[in-house]
């Protein structure tokens, strides 16, 4: 087939989107070209490939001449560095590695800026000896400031590559990308990190199917509609946690209260590791000199929270708007429909759907709080909104 394309082995390699090491290997018979490869030299070539299946069939199964197996095209590892100074989430780090052994499909939510790509990168790192048929990894850009999300189309075309499948060898459509996608991962062990999804219309195109690999999806909407999935919620760090993260990304202590920094940040992780890397690169600096610089604004974290705001409708985002001027720790579900002039059952819905994106908490059943850093964008939202209605009182 080869001869029949006229090609030279750099020129394939270029085709049909294949190393010229793995072409090389698979020409001289010291390993069996995988079923895409031998479909995509039958294209460049004008034949057709079905009538070489059963002989590719035999082929592959075949033991070699000097007796060893046939060897297996390389596993690919996409997974970004491991977080430096990754501190604490030791529960949630546990449950996540018992789960690949009993699960398919985690789905770690959270408010943004909490810690859940850094958590499951980490895993997955810590995984790779248990899925030895692949590691990979693809950002969503669900939340991405300045980018669209990744569409499942793009997504199933990107991770079939991923897999060694030429771009010939890859359908067009999405019904039929998934079901090559889920077939070629039947074969394997491998786990799949899908980071930043929109929701689960977003991912349900990307899971595995039958089989043994293991899937695990970030996102900062609640993955209440994926069936299957099973969920893992992030909440901010414990001070202490928060006071390890903070002095390990920061290269040590410095003078001043670490307490007061660690409240300016509302012990969100990505807060502290943008607080500390501020000071790693200002030896100069004491802890009362970044909280002075944190008092007057220069963390800039908004633009984490932007994204978020935007996947809401108008009425969400009015009652997020409503929710940062409300005085108090907490308020339920009747302030808050007094508060936005909206009845009982509507006001209940709006906070519900503000839980399940993550700019709500409810730390008791109908009662409902904001976190520091939320209420600062919630705040900022409300002043660019129409004027609000009296509050006083309602969060007694």
């Amino acid at each position: 087939m080869r001869d029949r394309t006229g090609r030279s082995l750099r020129e394939l390699a270029q085709e049909i989107n294949v190393s010229s090491s793995s072409l090389s290997r698979y020409f001289s018979g010291q390993a069996v070209a995988p079923w895409p490869v031998v479909v995509a030299l039958c294209r460049v070539a004008g034949r057709d490939p079905r009538p070489l299946g059963e002989m590719w069939e035999r082929a592959k199964d075949a033991p070699r001449a000097d007796g060893a197996a046939t060897p297996v095209p390389a596993v690919r590892n996409d997974l970004p560095h491991d977080i430096t100074a990754f501190t604490g989430r030791r529960d949630e780090l546990a449950e996540l590695l018992a789960a690949a052994r009993e699960a398919t499909v985690v789905a770690i939510d959270g408010m943004g800026g909490v810690g859940k790509s850094a958590l499951a990168v980490h895993a997955a790192h810590l995984l790779t000896a248990d899925f030895p048929g692949g590691q990979l990894y693809l950002d969503l850009h669900g939340f991405t400031p300045g980018r669209e999300p990744v569409e499942p189309a793009e997504a199933l075309r990107v991770l079939l590559a991923a897999l060694g499948l030429p771009p010939g060898g890859i359908p067009e459509g999405v019904a039929e990308r998934a079901a090559l996608w889920r077939s070629e991962l039947a074969t394997r062990r491998a786990i799949v990190v899908l980071d930043n999804a929109v929701d689960a219309d977003h991912v349900r195109d990307l899971l595995p199917g039958a089989g043994r690999s293991f899937a695990v999806i970030t996102s900062r909407r609640r993955m209440v509609h994926l069936d299957g999935a099973r969920p893992l919620s992030l909440d901010v760090l414990p001070p202490q946690e928060a006071a390890r993260l903070f002095v390990a990304s920061a290269g040590g202590t410095r003078p001043g209260d670490v307490g007061e920094v660690l409240r300016r940040c509302g012990n969100l992780p990505l807060a502290i590791r943008v607080a500390a890397a501020r000071l790693r690169h200002r030896p100069s600096w004491t802890l009362d000199t970044l909280v002075e610089r944190l008092r007057e604004g220069e963390l800039a974290v908004a633009d984490v929270f932007g994204m978020s705001l935007r996947q809401l409708d108008a009425a969400q985002r009015r009652m997020f708007g409503l929710l940062g001027l409300v005085p108090g720790d907490d308020i339920d579900a009747y302030g808050a429909a007094a508060l936005a002039g909206i009845p009982l059952a509507n006001a209940r819905a709006l906070l519900e759907d503000l839980v399940d994106v993550h700019l709500l908490q409810e730390p008791a059943a109908g009662r409902y709080r904001m976190h520091d850093l939320l209420r600062q964008a919630a705040r900022a939202e409300a002043a660019a909104a129409d004027p609000v209605p009296a509050i006083a009182g309602l969060g007694d």
